[in-house]
Parts: C-alpha cells; sequence; structure tokens
C-alpha cells in the first residue's frame, strides 16, 4: 500500500479561541475511546448514526465520516522516508 504524505493547508485562517477547551475536551474524549475500546472500536451501527443525527442535528453522512475518520487513523500516520538507506540481505 502506498500512502503520499501532503502538506496540509487549513481551510480558513482564523481560529474562535472561544471553543479552545472544547476542542481540547474532543481531543481527550477521541483518546478515551481508543483506550476503552483497546483501540479497536468497530463502527456504529446505522440506526446509532440515525438516532445521533437526529438528537444532535447532524447529517447522517457527516457522523459517517467522522466516524470513518476515526477507524481509519492509520491512514494519518506520517511516512518515514526511508531513502539513501541501506538494506541488507542475508543469502
Amino acid at each position: 500500500m502506498y500512502r503520499y504524505q501532503m502538506a496540509f493547508t487549513p481551510p480558513v485562517d482564523y481560529y474562535d479561541e472561544s471553543i479552545k477547551e472544547l476542542d481540547e475536551k474532543i481531543c481527550s474524549l477521541v483518546r478515551e475511546r481508543k483506550n476503552r475500546t483497546n483501540d479497536d472500536p468497530g463502527f456504529p451501527t446505522q440506526s446509532l448514526i440515525q438516532a445521533w443525527a437526529k438528537k444532535y442535528r447532524f447529517y447522517d453522512g457527516y457522523l459517517n465520516d467522522l466516524f470513518v475518520t476515526l477507524l481509519n487513523e492509520d491512514m494519518h500516520k506520517p511516512v518515514i522516508d526511508q531513502k539513501g538507506t541501506l538494506k541488507i540481505f542475508r543469502l
């Protein structure tokens, strides 16, 4: 599998500092989720997604994308450039 790491450019040039604590709490909750599930959370059922979308006024697709991103953390790991490394093979 090939992964390409691209430079990230934020989509906007501002940040509302009044939500900094909320964003940090989101990070903390994501970490807690990983710890509770031993980093194997599975995926919420579509009935759960639909119920949460209705309760919290989100689109189903938005929540699906959120949970897909949480499930595929490995895709976001940095790629190590190994140019110039020498591999030794035993014969």
